[in-house]
């Protein structure tokens, strides 16, 4: 992503919960943080496939939220794990690249 571009954080707003050793949600840990979708690039893409990763989705959030890789994050109802979290120290504004896995129950 170009350091130019800004990030406005307007997609929308996810939860957070901290799970237990059995991958239930427990603790709230972050409420109503807002959000901005961002594309999935190739490289991360493929890179992630050829280590039996799947990621669906990708998000950014401002730098300053503390979230955990074992952590759940809750958007629009669907719960989605985190596959990455990479800090962006030269974005405007600092932000973190969330990798996310949607969590479906019918596969």
């Amino acid at each position: 992503m170009p350091n130019d571009a800004i990030i406005a954080f307007s997609d929308g707003v996810f939860d957070a919960y901290s799970i237990d050793k059995y991958g239930v949600k427990q603790k709230q840990v972050v409420t109503k943080c807002r959000f901005s979708y961002r594309t999935i690039g190739a490289q991360r893409y493929y890179a992630a496939s050829s280590a039996n990763i799947r990621i669906t989705d990708m998000i950014a959030i401002p730098a300053g939220i503390q979230l955990q890789e074992s952590d759940i994050i809750v958007i629009g109802g669907s719960d989605y794990t985190i596959k990455q979290i990479q800090t962006i120290f030269d974005g405007t504004p600092k932000h973190k690249l969330i990798s996310l896995n949607r969590n479906d129950r019918s596969e």
